[in-house]
């Protein structure tokens, strides 16, 4: 989990975070905001009176929740009655946003910036307030920021400023109060230092369509502005260059022109994947229909679909579902059109209203597949016609059959453990000795938790009919920590992203139920990886200096000694250790990889991987595993896949991609667990964006190795999809071969139980049984723990 913050915030943005609520906005020739025409001049500053207050004082960071705009504002052709604000100098329409703090270069689609930078309150009378002025049809809704500095100034600044909709005229304006400044202000490259010049105008509905101003100190007056090449321009400000009383910057849309229809044309999602049995709302077909022109919009009032293709519908289909996402491209269950279709087969028109707007319209077709629909038969679908009114008329899309099928496969089910849970889950859970689950928990400390829950198999060894109870808290309170079993059963946490555990280093012992402090390395253990070597030590990876050294913890002496350094850097990645006991990972936002030899005490250069896992924005990454045949199954959170082929020496092994998760998802922070038939069990979520570097929502598959085949899963609780992130959840193998999972804020457990047989080659061989008493007995063997480490989330826990 790597953050990127000023040293006055410590905020996590996986926990604090708000999720973007997104609505319909889009960018095409006519409607783009690159298209509305700037106008700078003098004006008249009005303060807003009886205003509502959102923050006052030393505020420092904050977003709104939605507002309502008291009139319908058109904003790059898509009508909005609600904004949301944030503190630091922008708006976002029809959606809340996030605390970013370089304005629209990192703020969600469709912002307005009127001063876009690290905003505080810069005296007691400092506040963000809002209201409407004038009568209609000319009502003004006004944001106003008053008395603002940059973060980190020493309130040396002093800025006031308003963004202003106005109504009839869709018009945006930035004007500026009485303001001084004693800080000379330069480039923002969003690190959020106190020098960082604010950006000021109009992002659209992608990172393309921008219409910003840029002011550069010695060149440019305020009254000079010239438009900004990117995104990262700015509004440099100086002693000498300051925005006048009343400077006015103002942004008008050009004139609409009547709705033509352009093209409409009908994809397959996800081919080639499997469709559980009994799984509703998989998605099919991607429909799109593009216009352009903003005035008299058509009304679609049908469409036409087929079953073609389907091996047999009317055993398989029980029902058939229009959706309509408007501009969006995400799949969205929010607007159905027109009423569910039951038992479609063969030709079938779905008949609803939904008016379209300028640029590309998404529809989407979704089966509910039957629990009792057959193996392996083949679901397919076609659009073979759009009606829409004026002279859009009856269209038959370029096409109407995709190339594509999918295939129904059956799955495992999930069960609630009967049980909650005393506290809420906290993160990582780990299989004792003797088949019991210790789950940390966020209860204890000061929400980061130093307590964990203990669930106890019944008589018969069932989980989903356990019993609850706590062990004793650890001495320090951890969230996103390196954690081990040690090979006398005892469990061996070290350091935490978050909590008093940063660099502190315990040990529990089940048999007392006491945690034991062990010596601290001295430096930071954050998003560390860690590895029990053979001999039982623990390899530990440290987050300190140059993120590539290590030490070597022993549980014998409890000492640490230090541990050779990687070749790159370790922070946010997955190690995997191998059949020969080497432990491999790839370099954090690279494409080369490393391994770590146990006979040489060495980090040796190993394969180039063909494309990058890690995402650009947080440097995520996702589970790695070992599979049964011997090779290493990577997931990244840019959704790309990789496998490696041991070499079963210190040579290089062999990279090769792996098949793409499905739907543009991935695994920014995420669990998978290989299952005791061979699969593996993962949760992902949407690509991460600069905006939303953990996006929801979060959604289950099983992978196939053997086939390269995702077949997506109902999520536990019954449902498609999880409206969280998938860095919440988690997953860990369990003796009687199924699969615990935990989220994150909940203390409700389900337990997964795959549908396959388990592998032979999984089973444990017993070479010799020892009696010692009269129930006391030792054996020995091998696999006991199975064929791999069984489960894996990142570098966050282990």
């Amino acid at each position: 989990m790597l953050r990127v913050f000023s040293i006055k915030k410590i905020v996590c943005s996986k926990i604090w975070r708000l999720i973007v609520l997104s609505l319909f906005a889009f960018q095409s020739s006519e409607a783009t905001v690159a298209n509305y025409t700037f106008a700078q001049s003098g004006g008249n500053y009005i303060a807003l009176s009886g205003a509502t207050t959102l923050y006052s004082g030393s505020w420092d960071d904050g977003s709104s929740a939605l507002l309502t705009i008291p009139f319908t504002f058109v904003y790059n052709g898509t009508s909005y009655t609600s904004l949301g604000v944030n503190a630091n100098g922008f708006i976002t329409m029809g959606a809340t946003n996030t605390d970013v703090y370089c304005g629209v270069q990192q703020s969600a689609v469709n912002s307005i910036a009127g001063y876009g930078t690290d905003l505080v309150g810069a005296s007691v009378t400092s506040s963000v307030s809002y209201a409407t002025r004038g009568s209609s049809p000319n009502r003004q809704f006004v944001i106003q920021w008053s008395d603002c500095d940059h973060y980190n100034n020493a309130n040396q600044n002093h800025w006031t400023f308003q963004i202003v909709l106005n109504e009839t005229s869709n018009t945006v304006q930035v004007v500026w109060g009485t303001s001084t400044v004693a800080t000379t202000l330069g480039a923002n490259s969003c690190a959020d230092v106190a020098s960082e010049s604010g950006n000021i105008g109009l992002l659209g509905a992608t990172t393309t369509d921008f219409n910003i101003r840029s002011v550069t100190n010695g060149t440019h007056t305020w009254t000079t502005s010239v438009a900004g090449a990117a995104l990262s321009a700015v509004c440099n400000m100086s002693p000498t260059n300051i925005p006048a009383f009343g400077t006015t910057y103002t942004w008008t849309p050009g004139a609409s022109v009547a709705m033509v229809f352009t093209s409409a044309t009908t994809g397959f999602i996800n081919a080639s994947q499997a469709i559980a049995q009994g799984f509703a709302g998989n998605q099919i077909l991607k429909i799109q229909v593009v216009t352009s022109g903003t005035s008299s919009p058509f009304t679609v009032s049908s469409l036409t679909f087929s079953t073609t293709g389907c091996t047999n519908a009317t055993n398989d289909i029980l029902n058939a579902k229009i959706y309509f996402t408007g501009n969006n491209s995400a799949f969205s269950t929010t607007t159905q059109f027109g009423t569910t279709v039951a038992g479609p087969n063969g030709s079938h028109i779905v008949s609803g209203s939904v008016a379209l707007s300028e640029g590309t319209n998404y529809f989407w077709l979704t089966y509910d597949i039957k629990p009792a629909a057959v193996i392996n038969d083949i679901i397919s679908g076609c659009c073979t016609q759009i009606i829409g009114s004026g002279t859009m008329g009856t269209r038959t899309p370029t096409v109407t059959c995709p190339a594509g099928t999918q295939s129904i496969a059956t799955t495992g089910t999930w069960t609630p453990v009967t049980a909650t849970a005393p506290n809420s889950n906290g993160g990582v859970m780990l299989v004792l000795s003797d088949g019991t689950v210790i789950c940390k928990t966020s209860a204890g400390g000061s929400g980061y938790g130093n307590i964990w829950n203990k669930l106890t198999p019944n008589g018969q060894g069932s989980y989903v009919n356990g019993t609850w109870t706590s062990i004793a808290p650890m001495n320090h309170t951890r969230l996103y920590f390196s954690s081990q079993i040690l090979k006398d059963g005892r469990v061996y946490v070290a350091g935490g992203e978050y909590g008093t555990g940063l660099q502190q280093v315990e040990v529990y012992d089940p048999l007392t139920n006491v945690w034991t402090m062990a010596p601290s390395p001295g430096v930071n253990i954050s998003d560390a990886n860690s590895a029990i070597l053979e001999d039982g030590r623990v390899l530990q990876a440290l987050v300190a200096g140059n993120l590539r050294i290590n030490n070597i913890y022993d549980p014998v002496t409890n000492t640490f000694s230090a541990g050779p350094s990687c070749i790159g850097i370790h922070n946010e990645s997955s190690w995997v250790k191998l059949q020969d006991n080497s432990i491999l990972f790839i370099d954090r936002n690279a494409t080369t990889s490393e391994r770590y030899i146990p006979a040489t005490n060495t980090w040796v250069a190993d394969g180039v991987v063909p494309a990058s896992l890690y995402d650009p924005y947080g440097l995520e990454f996702g589970t790695a595993l070992l599979l049964p045949d011997g090779r290493a199954f990577f997931v990244g959170s840019t959704g790309k896949t990789a496998y490696y082929t041991p070499t079963g020496t210190t040579s290089p092994g062999t990279w090769t991609l792996g098949p793409d998760v499905p739907g543009a998802k991935g695994q920014p922070d995420a669990p998978g667990a290989m299952m005791v038939d061979g699969k593996i069990l993962i949760t992902v979520s949407p690509v991460p964006t600069s905006q939303d570097h953990f996006p929801p929502p979060t959604t289950f598959y099983e992978f196939n190795y053997l086939t390269n085949i995702y077949t997506q899963i109902m999520a536990p609780g019954g449902t498609t999809s999880l409206n969280i992130s998938c860095y919440v959840t988690n997953l860990t193998d369990l003796p009687d071969g199924k699969v615990l999972y935990s989220r994150q804020g909940s203390n409700q457990y389900y337990v997964y139980t795959p549908n396959g047989s388990p592998l032979a080659a999984g089973k444990p061989t017993i070479s010799n049984v020892i009696a010692n008493g009269c129930n006391a007995y030792t054996i020995t063997g091998t696999k006991f723990n199975g064929i791999s480490e069984g489960a894996c989330y990142g570098d966050d826990w282990q």
